[in-house]
């Protein structure tokens, strides 16, 4: 948002609805302005700020251009002008249908009141409640794409992998072409503020504050493809509903060519995540997990064919929602084998039921411990052992099992009786949301062993992307600067 004259924000708000109005210096933002902007805008469709020019109104810790910035920056802000005129006269310009000042005005001289008594508005004054919440740290967490990584220099050693390899792996990384296929999910985080406990019942109450929305599932797959490498293209299914056509955009706007089959049968996939204070209270999925029409299924197939030979990676991201059918995952696989390509997959097991082994003959497999001795049928044997019976069932060439807060297992068959295992402990030990850490992890080490990196490179490679991914509230692209800071040395 950029700051606007009076005039233009006339313009812009003729058509917004309720108009909300609030003036002042705003020298520094602070909780009792954020409170003011909230209360407004929950108040009315459409917020505008007019802030005070430098020279008036005593001094200014910041000048008007920081000031704007500031005000720009807020959520709940919609528009922002400098005030070249008196309150009153801006105000009798724009006509807002709100005009709010904080409780401490409320017993001294308003001029605004007697300009909203004459075109019907109304003056509010509020003090903000005691309920807030830092709602712009909480923005600010999300937006962070600084990263913490401790690196894991005793694995670079035992690996003779330099800060340098590391650099030049991310360098031809930049030249992958990829295709991804699996299952869109719509991820929502909504925060909330807890009230405390009803007394009807042991219930706890919380009130929403702020509602975000995040591509999850092979969609951010696809979008960390587009954000390392040359380009990459989707291929999934979703329902015909608005979720489809907001994710569509937003795959879009990251250049990903996107081909989304809509099954009117179905809805999107929405994973809504209810927080409070940093935690998850609830998470409710909405979904049907049937497998697809083979209509469906050869129209993506059809699709897939039409661009496998343009590209150097194809990823099957499988979530367990019906889309990878026996005969599209074969022939997918067939298809990907024909011209060569690296081929790797995830196939995920939380809240619903996925089977990692019916992936067979992949360069790469990322499956959770869990995942993989679901595979395996065994909850007792150690990793080395469970990372040989899921190569022996899949005939994978690389296994990585990922370990959450303990990292990543990294098995490396040679042979029938030869083996080569490490550890890679987590990188960033200041995760802020694990969700999306294996999604991250399967992109960067898939579009590692595309350039020719070694297993223990590409591994290493995936966990700094996953390093980055657990930085972020909510899934968030990683780019190609975002890996090249996190790999200095």
């Amino acid at each position: 948002m950029d700051a606007l004259h009076l005039k233009e924000v006339r313009t812009v708000a003729a058509d917004k609805g309720c108009i909300s109005f609030i003036s002042g210096k705003f020298n520094v933002i602070h909780p009792g302005h954020l409170r003011l902007f909230r209360f407004a805008k929950e108040i009315s469709d459409y917020l505008v700020v007019g802030i005070y020019p430098d020279g008036e109104k005593g001094d200014f810790l910041l000048s008007e251009e920081d000031r704007l910035d500031g005000i720009c920056s807020n959520q709940w802000v919609d528009a922002v002008f400098v005030l070249r005129e008196s309150v009153a006269n801006a105000v009798s310009k724009l006509k807002p249908n709100i005009v709010v000042k904080g409780k401490e005005h409320e017993d001294g001289i308003n001029p605004e009141q007697e300009v909203v008594n004459q075109y019907g508005g109304v003056l509010r004054f509020a003090s903000g409640d005691s309920r807030f919440t830092s709602l712009e740290l909480l923005r600010a967490e999300v937006n962070t794409r600084g990263v913490f990584i401790e690196h894991a220099v005793e694995f670079l050693e035992r690996r003779s992998i330099s800060f340098d390899r590391l650099r030049s792996i991310a360098n031809d990384m930049s030249q992958i072409r990829t295709l991804v296929v699996g299952d869109l999910i719509v991820d929502k985080y909504v925060d909330c503020e807890p009230i405390g406990m009803s007394k009807e019942d042991p219930t706890l109450v919380v009130t929403p504050f702020l509602e975000q929305s995040f591509i999850g599932g092979a969609g951010i797959v696809a979008m960390h493809a587009a954000s390392i490498g040359k380009k990459s293209n989707y291929l999934s299914i979703t329902g015909n509903d608005l979720e489809a056509e907001s994710a569509n955009e937003v795959l879009l706007e990251h250049e990903v060519n996107t081909y989304l089959v809509q099954d009117g049968g179905r809805p999107t996939t929405v994973k809504t995540r209810y927080r409070a204070e940093g935690k998850t209270l609830l998470r409710v999925n909405t979904l049907l997990d049937h497998e697809i029409d083979i209509a469906f299924s050869d129209d993506l197939l059809a699709r897939a064919r039409s661009v496998i030979s343009d590209v150097d990676l194809l990823i099957l991201s499988d979530f367990s929602y019906g889309l990878f059918s026996d005969r599209f995952r074969n022939s997918l696989i067939e298809a990907g084998k024909s011209t060569n390509l690296i081929i790797t997959a995830d196939s995920q097991t939380s809240s619903q039921l996925g089977d990692i082994s019916k992936f067979v003959g992949l360069d790469l497999l990322t499956p959770t411990e869990i995942e993989a001795r679901l595979a395996v049928g065994d909850k007792r044997s150690g990793l080395v052992a469970v990372s040989q019976k899921l190569q022996g069932i899949t005939n994978a060439k690389h296994v990585l099992i990922t370990l959450g807060s303990e990292g990543v297992f990294v098995h490396d068959p040679r042979g029938p009786d030869l083996w080569d295992d490490d550890r890679i402990p987590a990188l960033n030990y200041r995760a802020k949301d694990v969700a999306g850490a294996g999604d991250a992890l399967l992109t960067g080490a898939s579009l590692a062993l595309s350039t020719g990196a070694n297993i223990w490179e590409a591994a290493y490679i995936g966990s700094i992307m996953a390093a980055c991914q657990v930085n972020n509230i909510g899934n968030i692209p990683i780019d190609i600067s975002d890996l090249s800071r996190a790999i200095q040395d």
